[in-house]
């Protein structure tokens, strides 16, 4: 029965394998198609409800990759509409799952659209770190298509981050930024995607525009329209057709100038871009100025007002939120930093706590083994200046280290303390012998010992017996050879 069960079971978990495989898949294709629907669509709304759908696809099939992509994808609308708060908020939520993800690809697209945004709203120190963080992983980037575009982005944002300041010496330096951002695009492989490319041209052609080298600027702004029709992309026709009439106004044909920011306000306003819709009318207004147009220029005016107050009160709250953003992640920084503080002192001090101790256990050591020492030269001192009383004989230099060792032996009870004993009194152990033939090794180390002018107490700590065993040995060798009770028993082995 139960080998049944786990047959049915194995074959229900096949079943549901093999089914809903293709379903998967299938679903990943939909969410792929949608995301590339969103680069097609006009207004913000329809980007928004169409990203929707793919993030809620890829949630419902728990596909990690298009729930980034639908995320970003919200992300790069409102930065294209220029909603800088909003984009923000939806960066905050994502940025700590994609800032531990390790992906090279996900933390530069963070970093480099943060940079962006911060570059928009000044905050150009911000701006630096966050663009400086896209370029080191970008560099890591394996997929070639992807390394160069990440790359062309973020020389784009440093491009912009160095417009904002009013030095004369940094056109070169943004002329520099421009033309490595041309170059990374351009080393893009077959038909990755061009927006980058056209932004870059049409970057190229205002850089030329404003230094009136026009045929140069000719040159981009056709480019960027070629390559903005191609691909379909209102977004960047928008900004091609206002940077191009910026050049004729620059050229003084105020005619083809108005043409011009009028194509570009209907793409505008057909992709809800706001931004541009304003900066065609603030335009708009200095070209009928200069046409004797003075209606036109009131109604540009007008509008002008309208669109700049709302984007005012969007840009207060974008920065409002951004300095929170920024100030959370100074702090977040701030508490990890003491918080691995905190983990370093802990363990400085607990290695201190444990230093202290070795030095205390050694230094008490090393006093125990100094007083033992002082201790054993001491009894060396007296037990040679006993057997010296005794015998003079023992007083050479040579004779005295080898009596010294003798006794350093009996005070350790080494093993080798018998031998070197015999080695050095050869006639005590036979003078012994001769009074008692049946003198056992222990009966004659216990006589060795007193021989050295060890006492009870001594022979007891350095062989490990009682004092009071000691004693009973000492009384019976009393007795076995006739020494009296009053008679000194270490004096008379000693003048054996």
């Amino acid at each position: 029965m139960r080998s049944k069960f786990i047959t049915y079971f194995i074959l229900i978990f096949i079943f549901i394998f093999i089914f809903s495989s293709p379903l998967l898949a299938q679903k990943k294709e939909t969410v792929d198609s949608l995301l590339k629907e969103i680069q097609l669509i006009k207004d913000l709304k329809g980007g928004l409800i169409k990203a929707d759908m793919a993030l809620q696809i890829s949630e419902s099939i728990n596909y990690k990759e298009g729930i980034f992509q639908s995320n970003f994808a919200k992300i790069k609308l409102y930065y294209q509409h220029e909603d800088n708060n909003e984009c923000l908020r939806r960066i905050r939520e994502i940025e700590p799952e994609i800032l531990i993800s390790n992906n090279d690809v996900h933390i530069a697209r963070i970093k480099c659209i943060k940079g962006l945004i911060y570059t928009r709203l000044h905050l150009n120190s911000n701006a630096v770190y966050e663009l400086n963080g896209a370029l080191v992983c970008s560099n890591k980037i394996a997929n070639h298509n992807e390394r160069h575009y990440r790359k062309g982005y973020i020389y784009l944002g440093f491009a912009a981050l160095n417009d904002n300041y009013t030095i004369k010496n940094y056109d070169s330096i943004i002329l520099g930024y421009l033309k490595k951002a041309y170059l990374e695009f351009s080393l893009i492989e077959s038909d990755f995607d061009s927006d980058g490319l056209i932004t870059t041209c049409t970057a190229l052609g205002s850089y030329y525009s404003n230094k009136s080298y026009f045929n140069a600027a000719k040159f981009y702004f056709n480019k960027a329209m070629i390559l903005s029709k191609a691909s379909k992309s209102q977004n960047s026709l928008g900004y091609s057709l206002n940077r191009i009439a910026n050049m004729y106004y620059n050229m003084k044909d105020y005619n083809k100038a108005k043409d011009y920011y009028l194509k570009s306000n209907e793409v505008s306003k057909l992709i809800g871009d706001v931004t541009l819709i304003q900066n065609n009318y603030r335009e708009l207004s200095i070209v009928y100025e200069k046409l004797k147009n003075d209606d036109k220029q009131k109604e540009s005016l007008l509008r002008l007002k309208i669109i700049t107050d709302s984007l005012n009160e969007s840009d207060n709250l974008a920065v409002e939120t951004a300095v929170k953003g920024i100030a959370d992640d100074i702090n977040s920084k701030h508490n990890r930093v003491a918080n691995v503080t905190k983990k370093y002192l802990m363990i400085g001090c607990l290695l201190l706590i444990l230093l202290f101790c070795i030095v205390l256990l050694y230094s008490r050591k090393y006093r125990l083994e100094k007083k033992n020492r002082e201790t054993m030269e001491k009894i060396l001192k007296e037990k040679m200046h006993f057997i010296q009383s005794i015998d003079s004989t023992k007083s050479s230099v040579v004779k005295e280290e080898e009596l010294k060792n003798v006794v350093r032996m009996a005070m350790t009870n080494d093993v080798l303390f018998f031998q070197k004993f015999n080695e050095l009194f050869p006639d005590f152990k036979e003078s012994l012998l001769k009074i008692d033939p049946f003198f056992r090794i222990r009966d004659l180390k216990f006589c060795y010992y007193l021989k050295l002018g060890f006492d009870a107490k001594e022979i007891a700590r350095y062989t490990g017996d009682s004092v009071r065993s000691v004693e009973s040995k000492k009384y019976r060798l009393r007795k076995k050879i006739n020494i009296s009770a009053k008679e000194d028993i270490n004096a008379w082995f000693s003048a054996l």
